[in-house]
């Protein structure tokens, strides 16, 4: 990935229709600082507490607060995944410090997904069942394992389980951040980043109500921020049972042209050369030293040898901070765009299409025409003209085999409708 690719990012976090409190956070980190980026990356984290009322929010909040702040303030070693590994690890520890020093706060935990977008591609840290999608082109892969009794189950009986089971296991996850001393966390990658390439990471509160295909569908012709709001109001149509959260990313399919940079002559690094010049010093001051240790000047020899010894300590440190430098600057950077080819580095866990068809659009069609008749009979403050001119759009872009339209206009008639159910709900 370059640092000339735009890009363009979308987040929403909503409570859902049958909880009290909303015990999911989100943050997203996009770097304005070239050389910051060139060593770390952009960085977008979702994190979905547990344990009830405002313990599941607190684990979360320590969560995306602590993660970003060790990845970004840790000095670059050359090894991406370490280094968000160690983020994670220590979000893990700070959760469990504050649980152990309150016992209302005993046990409580968090899951953290955590993807980066650097120089190396797109790195995935992650530790519970909150998931990260990539949609390119016409499929969307899932990067990350759910760390859940269902995907464990499953792998054990090589997806063979009994359906009572499979519904009792779906959401009891094995692996979370907070509840013990010690937590392993799992770092996918790093992936290739091709341009038009969109990320999605979202918390099982909107994987519980939506398939893969249809995040896929929405992500792949939606913008970001509309396809989130798409996302977040289907899972609360359909029934809305958990906190939602969902943020979006979207790689810019145009590569900016570069211009070359061509100076008549090498660029001075200054660090080096003042690393050479304390060191000439330096062996200046212990000969001159020597000198009048031999002609018996013992007192200025002395003082001589102190210099010499401050002067030999700063040198050293030039020279580790040049080392340094040098390291961060070997850090792989793609230069162009690896091909279709060449971006299975690690495989997805499960694909699926992310190809808009016409049943997903006549879902929504249906889904609608249930919101109109709830509507019209709960008396919601909707605007009739401007919600019915557009879904007479959206019909006769889909009519037309417009697929895109109809669904950017679907989307805006139940963008209107969720707006006039939560006054409704709310009782405004």
């Amino acid at each position: 990935m370059l640092w000339e690719q735009r890009i363009q990012f979308g987040s929403l976090t909503d409570i859902g229709f049958r909880r009290q409190n909303n015990e999911d956070s989100l943050s997203v980190r996009l770097l304005k600082d070239k050389e910051l980026w060139k060593t770390h990356g952009h960085m977008f984290i979702v994190a979905d507490g547990m344990g009830g009322h405002a313990v599941g929010e607190l684990a979360s909040k320590i969560a995306i607060d602590t993660v970003p702040h060790q990845y970004f303030k840790s000095q670059p070693t050359g090894v991406p995944q370490e280094e968000l590994k160690q983020a994670i690890v220590a979000a893990n520890s700070a959760i469990y410090e504050r649980s152990s020093a309150n016992h209302e706060f005993q046990r409580m935990g968090t899951t953290c997904s955590a993807l980066v977008l650097g120089p190396y591609g797109a790195l995935v840290g992650h530790v519970g069942d909150s998931r990260v999608y990539r949609v390119r082109g016409d499929r969307i892969d899932q990067l990350t394992c759910d760390h859940s009794l269902e995907w464990e189950l499953k792998q054990q009986a090589k997806g063979e389980i009994d359906p009572g089971l499979y519904s009792r296991s779906r959401h009891v996850i094995t692996r979370s951040l907070g509840p013990e001393k010690v937590v392993e966390v799992d770092v996918e990658g790093p992936y290739p980043v091709l341009p038009g390439d969109a990320y999605i990471i979202c918390s099982d509160g909107l994987t519980g109500h939506l398939e893969d295909d249809e995040i896929g569908m929405i992500c792949s012709e939606l913008d970001a921020g509309e396809a989130c709001k798409l996302m977040v109001n289907l899972a609360n149509l359909r029934g809305g049972v958990d906190n939602i959260s969902v943020a979006v990313a979207e790689v810019s399919e145009d590569v900016p042209e570069i211009p070359e940079n061509t100076p008549s002559r090498p660029a001075v690094d200054k660090l080096l050369v003042a690393g050479r010049l304390n060191g000439i010093l330096t062996l200046v001051i212990f000969m001159a030293g020597l000198l009048l240790f031999l002609m018996q000047k013992w007192f200025l020899a002395s003082v001589l040898m102190v210099l010499g010894s401050f002067s030999m300590a700063s040198t050293y440190l030039l020279w580790s901070r040049w080392r340094n430098r040098q390291k961060i600057a070997a850090l792989p950077v793609a230069e162009d765009p690896p091909s279709q080819s060449s971006t299975i580095v690690w495989r997805p866990y499960r694909s699926a299409s992310a190809e808009l068809n016409s049943n997903f659009l006549k879902q929504l069609d249906a889904i609608i025409e249930e919101l109109i008749r709830t509507a019209q009979q709960d008396k919601w403050a909707v605007n009739w003209n401007k919600s019915d001119a557009t879904l007479i759009e959206a019909r006769t872009a889909a009519r037309k085999k417009s697929s895109k339209e109809a669904l950017q206009k679907y989307a805006e008639v139940i963008q209107r409708f969720m707006t006039a159910l939560k006054k409704h709900r709310s009782g405004e």
